[in-house]
């Protein structure tokens, strides 16, 4: 080769491009296989972290705290291994665990116990890219802990509100259908409400059918009762019955005591059953929470009250005066009381005092400096049963839309963790057990 075609050669840059490619492809496909293995190495880690966490909360479970600490650990073991056995990738010879449950007794003398459970593991994932690198397994590790106190004895005062707006419609369906059979009411727009005027004499129901069985017009109420309309009062009652039932199985499973007060408000407050009880009597006598007949407009059992018909100043004035003047903790130990819970459900639109809007949490805080927690299920008041123009301005404008003010005071008042909501066509039987299950649960993950 000549010296001058040495030096063109040299020269020449065509295919220098891809030469260098062919060089870095291969550091290139090992670096984006290293990542896949960490990626699938990471994943495995938050699924055996959430067995771990499975894993500690099984050891702590008000079931399982009636049994020894070693019974717990032998629970926890097999929940961890059941679990993490079918995650493909790990290597099960070399997937190790430990768990270690104690109890501390809160009190000499009774079973009031706190227990704490601790996972620990570390596990093998098989490489399948960092192997050719001499890296064959990724090793990935993690720990959770939990823990939990026996279940408390503990007295729920259940106070329903029994204001008029309680009569709407437990579904968009119940409520379209109540505007349709009301098209003349107030200025001219149906009316959502099944029991806001009462009055047969009352100009909104002149176009009302006439009852057969009276020979008068059907006031809201009995035209929802004839076309079968199932208004949120009836959920409400169900849902309180549902829940004595779930209470009682409840109770057996945490060798706890559940009782029940029941109470009722909207132009004052109302006892039916004012000192907490079994929960069966309180299944019995729930039905006597129906929303109260309303006269006409203002009028509430036929006297004029101003239109303060969700009396929360009568409410939590009556609601004290049957609290404990300060929640138990529960132990069952002689000179100890059950702890305190005050359940509300309601559609949270305060109209008392002449005052309306959202609820004023300042009588929640004091019930709460009680040590007497408050739960909270709001049965939501809905814009789109407001459609004549008095309500409108005053009350979905103001309260209710763009803005929502009802629900932020109503959490605000619930002790935390104990405010839920359910709508149009929600369950509130699944609702109020949910709030519930949270109020009477002890069992928390620490790490």
């Amino acid at each position: 080769m000549t010296p001058r075609l040495f030096r063109g050669l040299a020269r020449d840059r065509r295919g220098n491009v891809l030469l260098l490619f062919a060089i870095a492809l291969v550091p290139m496909l090992l670096a984006i296989g290293m990542a896949v293995d960490y990626a699938r190495a990471a994943r495995l880690r938050t699924k055996l972290n959430a067995v771990a966490d499975s894993a500690a909360l099984s050891a702590v479970t008000q079931t399982v705290m009636d049994q020894s600490p070693g019974n717990a650990q032998t629970i926890a073991l097999a929940m961890f291994d059941q679990q993490a056995s079918p995650l493909a990738g790990l290597i099960p010879t070399r997937t190790r665990r430990t768990i270690a449950v104690a109890d501390n007794s809160m009190t000499t003398g009774t079973s009031s116990t706190t227990r704490t459970a601790q996972v620990r593991y570390s596990a093998d994932v098989v490489n399948m890219f960092a192997g050719i690198l001499g890296q064959s397994i990724t090793t990935i590790s993690g720990v959770a802990q939990a823990t939990a106190a026996a279940a408390a004895d503990t007295d729920f005062y259940m106070m329903l509100d029994s204001s008029p707006s309680m009569d709407l419609p437990a579904t968009t369906a119940g409520i379209a259908k109540m505007k349709s059979l009301t098209p003349m009411q107030g200025d001219g727009r149906g009316c959502a409400f099944a029991c806001h005027q009462s009055d047969r004499k009352d100009a909104r129901i002149v176009d009302n059918p006439i009852n057969p069985a009276t020979g008068q017009r059907m006031d809201n109420y009995e035209l929802a009762r004839a076309n079968d309309v199932v208004l949120r009062t009836d959920l409400v009652t169900l849902a309180v019955r549902n829940l004595t039932q779930t209470a009682k199985s409840a109770a057996a499973a945490n060798r706890a005591i559940y009782r029940m007060a029941l109470a009722t408000f909207n132009v004052d407050y109302r006892d039916i059953v004012a000192k907490p009880t079994d929960l069966d009597t309180v299944s019995t006598r729930v039905t006597e929470s129906a929303v109260p007949i309303v006269c006409k407009h203002k009028q509430h059992i036929c006297k004029v009250d101003n239109d303060r018909m969700t009396n929360f100043d009568a409410a939590f004035s009556g609601a004290s005066t049957n609290l404990p003047t300060q929640g138990g903790g529960g132990t069952g130990q002689s000179g100890d009381t059950p702890e305190a819970i005050l359940f509300i459900v309601t559609d949270g639109m305060r109209n008392d005092s002449s005052q309306r809007g959202p609820i004023d949490t300042d009588a929640c805080d004091a019930i709460k400096r009680r040590k007497i927690r408050i739960a909270i299920l709001y049965t939501r008041y809905i814009p789109e049963s407001v459609d004549d123009d008095w309500s409108i301005q005053n009350i979905q404008k103001r309260y209710l839309l763009p803005t929502d003010l009802i629900s932020p005071a109503l959490a605000t008042c619930a002790s935390p963790g104990l405010f839920n909501m359910v709508t149009s066509d929600g369950d509130i039987s699944a609702a109020m057990e949910l709030l519930f299950k949270r109020a009477i649960s002890s069992a928390r993950l620490t790490q």
